[in-house]
């Protein structure tokens, strides 16, 4: 046998290996090292609609942060799930985002980490004004992500930043264009131009969009479950649609995003996208007025 000595990175991972296979044995108490003795790491997720997870963020992140010598689970986690950064533009605006700075005034937090800049910000003004606040009111904070490695203390890191943040902006900006262009060719084309709104239905027959009475219903108490109980949040609500079997527009699972929407934006009819006459770019025949 060889008298090879395990070093102690090798150790380590064998130990945390074993952890997590007593987990998931069905031992439900949180083994020895697997506790969060990190927390004054904040590691920072978000997603833009309730059916989109932080499963892919989490599996970039786990790596990054293992070769900066931190776990994930005995970290701090902030998820903001089923909040747009452009409806949302600052961390103020955001439930776990607004949980998170108030711990950085706090002091408890001194390192953030995110899996990529546009996880934080859409648009290089909040951005830069959200550094500039860091650097002067909290500069022992450190600031990384999977995509800009360096720290937002440094020149260095300030540049990648601003640098990501507009490839962002640009990426967020072209997306609404072609949104926009797309959807005003299928109006040209006598299609149906928007997507399934809940509570309506689009009626072949007539080409309108109809009320659906059984989910405008549902859309009624969902707004009276919310101001009649403050204490039910959205995720609640939407078990409890999940539990009678209620499915979304398009035949999904409700999640809490989807909720939040239905109480904070409700949807509206928009007849204008579906009806109306093309106009008539040449009153004359054309070849009559060509002869």
């Amino acid at each position: 046998m060889s008298d090879a000595i395990l070093s102690p990175y090798h150790v380590q991972n064998e130990q945390i290996f074993q952890e997590y296979l007593e987990l998931h044995n069905g031992d439900e108490t949180i083994p020895s090292g697997m506790t969060k003795k990190h927390e004054n790491v904040a590691v920072y997720l978000r997603v833009s609609t309730g059916d989109q997870t932080v499963d892919s963020q989490l599996m970039k992140l786990r790596p990054f942060l293992l070769a900066e010598g931190y776990d994930v689970d005995e970290c701090s986690l902030y998820v903001d799930d089923g909040v747009s950064a452009k409806s949302h533009p600052n961390f103020t605006d955001r439930p776990a985002g607004s949980d998170m700075m108030q711990d950085v005034a706090d002091g408890k937090i001194t390192i953030i980490y995110g899996t990529y800049v546009n996880r934080f910000f859409r648009r290089v003004a909040n951005g830069s004004a959200w550094m500039d606040l860091m650097a002067k009111e909290y500069p022992q904070v450190i600031i990384k992500t999977s995509d800009c490695f360096a720290s937002t203390t440094s020149s260095a890191g300030r540049m990648m930043w601003h640098t990501l943040l507009m490839v962002s902006e640009m990426e967020n900006e072209q997306r609404a264009e072609r949104t926009q262009g797309g959807m005003q060719r299928l109006q040209e084309q006598l299609k149906k131009s928007s997507h399934a709104v809940y509570g309506w239905f689009w009626n072949e027959d007539d080409g309108r969009m109809n009320p659906d009475w059984h989910q405008q219903a549902v859309i009624q108490h969902v707004k009276k479950s919310w101001n009649d109980n403050k204490g039910q949040s959205f995720s609640s609500i939407a078990r409890d649609l999940n539990d009678w079997n209620i499915k979304t527009s398009t035949d999904r699972s409700w999640a809490s995003g989807g909720v939040r929407r239905l109480v904070k934006q409700p949807s509206k009819m928009q007849d204008q996208l579906h009806q109306f006459t093309p106009p008539k770019t040449f009153p004359v025949n054309i070849r009559r007025a060509f002869r």
